[in-house]
């Protein structure tokens, strides 16, 4: 159907932003406790596990604190 296909790529067109291939994305996420900052600083991107980890229960406040906007270039 040709409107549901229109929806989709409108839907598409919204997100595209979100996997951007030809550039590293860049997010404004705030910090939280890592075991060796004191020793090695805060160190960004890193992996869930990472935040599972350094957070335990607290995880999920933290992402669910989070937005998911683009810092600008």
């Amino acid at each position: 159907d040709a409107s549901k296909s229109r929806g989709l790529g409108d839907v598409y067109k919204r997100q595209r932003h979100l996997a951007n291939c030809k550039k590293e994305p860049s997010y404004n996420f705030d910090t939280y406790h890592q075991v060796f900052e004191a020793n090695h600083g805060y160190i960004e991107n890193l992996s869930i596990l990472d935040l599972l980890f350094n957070e335990g229960p607290n995880t999920l406040n933290y992402l669910q604190s989070q937005t998911l906007e683009r810092s600008p270039i």
